[in-house]
């Protein structure tokens, strides 16, 4: 859509192209939004405004982000897709972190995916996962191998959960957890809406010499169904820039190092 139209986008019509805009790119700017739909920008304001009471989307600074409960009924791919750029910064940042030689473990998330992908270039990594996709889709990068965790299948999404998954993480040690959370608050601590997968972060956790949250900035200060564990257990966070401050500076004051990449 354009200004140039001759005929402005009704206010149904604006509200379904900015949903749209959101589950591509997962946020949308102000800006871009009245050129592309040739309303002022105090009118496309009052759109996310409205959006954003109904839990469509949340309001930043300049635009709006995709609320995480939308984001939390998504299906895998749509998850994969959503947020990708963040994630895979996140994932680069991680390759600084991880060492040639380090096994770690990680967890189903898709920031996980990620973070696993941009280790293609290190070398002697074993990645201890219970997560279906990573095992089958990055399973042929040279550097890795990949030791998947059996037990039961999530109906929904693709990962391994349950008593033989924490049977058989308890038989490994490893350099670094990386635990793809759904939100993460100084109060609520680090919180998934996998509940039956919580119980293998906080084991990864134990079994490792060092824990590492990864999530991107919409993690940030959001709290999910099923609690993992407080933030004082972790040594790192690996978010966005763009992340609120705030709990950013409560989340320091807890002792957490912070990563903004």
């Amino acid at each position: 859509m354009s200004r140039r139209n001759n005929t402005p986008a009704s206010a149904e019509k604006r509200k379904t192209y900015i949903l749209d805009q959101l589950k591509i790119k997962g946020k949308v700017r102000v800006a871009e939004l009245s050129h592309d739909l040739g309303k002022s920008e105090v009118t496309i304001r009052n759109d996310l405004t409205q959006l954003e009471s109904h839990g469509f989307l949340e309001r930043v600074h300049g635009g709006a982000i995709q609320s995480q409960r939308q984001y939390d009924y998504m299906t895998n791919s749509e998850r994969m897709q959503n947020y990708a750029k963040e994630k895979i910064d996140i994932g680069r940042s991680l390759a600084d972190i991880v060492q040639d030689g380090d096994i770690i473990a990680v967890n189903s998330g898709t920031t996980g995916f990620y973070a696993v992908n941009e280790l293609a270039a290190k070398q002697n990594i074993k990645v201890v996962t219970n997560s279906i996709h990573i095992a089958m889709e990055l399973n042929d990068i040279s550097g890795l191998e990949i030791i998947l965790l059996g037990g039961s299948v999530h109906t929904r999404y693709p990962y391994t959960h349950g008593a033989v998954t924490l049977s058989e993480m308890s038989k490994y040690s490893v350099n670094k957890a990386l635990i793809s959370i759904d939100g993460i608050s100084a109060e609520g601590g680090l919180t998934s809406l996998e509940w039956e997968e919580a119980p293998l972060c906080r084991l990864m956790m134990e079994r490792a010499e060092m824990s590492i949250a990864i999530g991107d900035l919409r993690k940030v200060g959001h709290v999910s169904f099923s609690r993992i564990c407080s933030v004082e257990e972790i040594n790192l966070l690996v978010t966005n820039e763009g992340a609120d401050e705030k709990e950013l500076r409560d989340l320091h004051s807890s002792g957490i190092r912070i990563i903004k990449a």
